[in-house]
């Protein structure tokens, strides 16, 4: 399967045998093709170079994939962390990793923290409390920038197909991912967050007490499946000191996850985030997803827009005045719905038009 077969309306047009299928027109191969029509190009969920890659259908006048066509193949993925290589064997379309493939590769990652960290889990697993605290207290990220002093727990997007297809997504916030750079002793921590949170369920007292005032689920990645949805609810259970906050693009997913796991309630302690996909577009989403309470699953919209358009419309930018500790716009779920933020290589633009 090559990067350059293209869908035009739905049939194959194939670089190798330079013809679409028998009746349709063209662009390549008929002069009479129209540039209305709609042109789909076969690309990648996963790229890195893998051998083997997943693809999708993006339709190329509307930078969205197509909703009739959205996995064309699944093979194999090679994830590539700078010289290392993380490979993992996806299944479906629902991302479903071979996690002892991904096990073997971090065993074998050279990283001894991850070594121990394995060590905990197999213990944890064969009912060691005191181990599976061990385990819960390594997983957390000191963050720094705008999130300096609130720890976050959370996956690699390196290992989530939802994030990599929207980073193929034109127009998306996800094309400006800063979380697909980073370190390798960072990725390779995500990585192993990766394949504890998604393949087992943390025993409530093996779920220790977070010794900060708020927390943040996913500050690298996205939802994954519904063992790491569960695992997330039940640690803002455990520790209703914390205002948690979780961002996800996927609420359909958290939403199914809380009502057959949670009867439909969520902690009153965690405030869900729904990232907007499109710059400048925020996502209506306000009462579609009910809770058995009557109330909102989703408690804010996060939409990040382009200096200009911020300025010209008028857009409430509160995110990027203040460090997130200090702000806890997000980490309240009384706070205004809709919160906005400047693309960060853009914010010194948008301070000095507002300030002009």
């Amino acid at each position: 399967m090559l990067n350059s077969i293209q869908y035009f309306n739905g049939n194959i047009h194939n670089n190798e045998s330079k013809r679409p299928s028998v009746g349709i027109a063209c662009r390549k191969c008929s002069p009479d093709w129209k540039q209305s029509k709609d042109i789909y190009t076969l690309i990648n969920i996963l790229t890195n170079g893998g051998k083997y890659d997943i693809y999708v259908v993006k339709n190329n006048r509307t930078g969205k994939i197509s909703k009739t066509a959205r996995i064309v193949s699944v093979m194999t993925v090679s994830i590539t962390d700078y010289s290392e290589k993380i490979i993992a064997s996806v299944t479906d379309g629902a991302g479903n990793i071979d996690f002892q493939e991904l096990r073997t590769q971090l065993e074998n990652s050279g990283i001894a923290t991850i070594k121990k960290a394995l060590v905990y889990f197999d213990s944890a697993k064969a009912g060691s409390v005191a181990d599976g605290l061990k385990l819960f207290s390594y997983m957390f990220n000191e963050m720094t920038g705008k999130l300096k002093g609130i720890p976050s727990i959370g996956t690699s997007c390196k290992l989530n197909p939802a994030c990599k297809l929207n980073q193929s997504i034109k127009g998306s916030i996800c094309e400006h991912c800063y979380a697909d750079t980073m370190r390798k002793t960072v990725a390779y921590k995500l990585a192993l967050n990766t394949l504890v949170l998604c393949t087992w369920e943390f025993p409530y007292e093996m779920i220790g007490i977070v010794p900060a005032s708020k927390l943040r689920f996913e500050s690298f990645s996205d939802l994954f499946n519904e063992t790491q949805i569960v695992n997330y609810l039940n640690i803002a259970k455990k520790n209703t000191h914390l205002n948690s906050a979780l961002w996800t693009k996927r609420p359909e997913l958290l939403h199914r996850a809380i009502v057959n796991r949670f009867n439909g309630t969520k902690p009153e302690n965690l405030s869900v985030v729904v990232s907007s996909l499109f710059v400048n577009t925020p996502i209506d989403i306000k009462g579609k997803y009910m809770l058995a309470d009557n109330t909102d699953m989703v408690d804010h919209v996060f939409t990040v827009y382009t200096a200009d358009y911020a300025y010209t419309h008028n857009i409430n930018v509160q995110c990027g005045k203040s460090i997130c500790i200090v702000c806890g716009l997000c980490y309240s779920r009384k706070t205004e719905y809709y919160i906005n933020e400047v693309i960060k290589d853009e914010q010194p633009k948008y301070y000095k038009l507002i300030n002009q």
